[in-house]
């Protein structure tokens, strides 16, 4: 009875969850062909969209500290989240784990379609794709510091 009381205590006491500075701001996909970026809030929630030409996508959820990881989750009452994995946009996963390599977050995760693994770099900063009737330009820096997290407009 008194271990159980320790551990509500414990739980009591935790409050909320300080996101470490390296996680803080707006990053973007190394790699990337288009404007993909990723942003974690100090409430405990995070975004993420992709900007191409002639699509958009993106998603968000929660996140948790353990030490120096940070883990992304699925919003509550979800059990999977899309992810940009480089090969889709819409990968369904279950968490993504970031860690800081000084300026840029590592992140790994795993499909849930084929238990297939992923790992990335996100950069600090915002780029932006520019169109042309040809499709994607190269990715430039942006002067805006927020990304696009609005949601894609309805398919007409």
């Amino acid at each position: 009875m008194r271990a159980a009381g320790l551990l509500l205590l414990a739980a009591c006491n935790a409050g909320p969850q300080v996101l470490p500075a390296a996680f803080t701001g707006v990053f973007h996909l190394d790699g990337a062909v288009d404007e993909t970026a990723l942003g974690l809030d100090a409430g405990g929630g995070f975004r993420w969209s992709i900007w191409g030409c002639d699509f958009c996508g993106g998603d968000g959820g929660r996140w948790t500290v353990d030490g120096n990881i940070v883990t992304l989750q699925p919003a509550d009452g979800r059990s999977t989240m899309d992810w940009d994995t480089g090969v889709g946009f819409k990968d369904a996963v279950a968490a993504v784990r970031l860690s800081d390599a000084g300026g840029k977050l590592n992140a790994s995760g795993m499909l849930v379609a084929d238990q297939s693994s992923f790992t990335q770099t996100w950069s600090s900063g915002r780029v932006c794709t520019t169109c042309s009737g040809r499709g994607s330009g190269p990715l430039a820096p942006c002067q805006m510091a927020s990304p696009r997290f609005d949601s894609c407009p309805a398919p007409p």
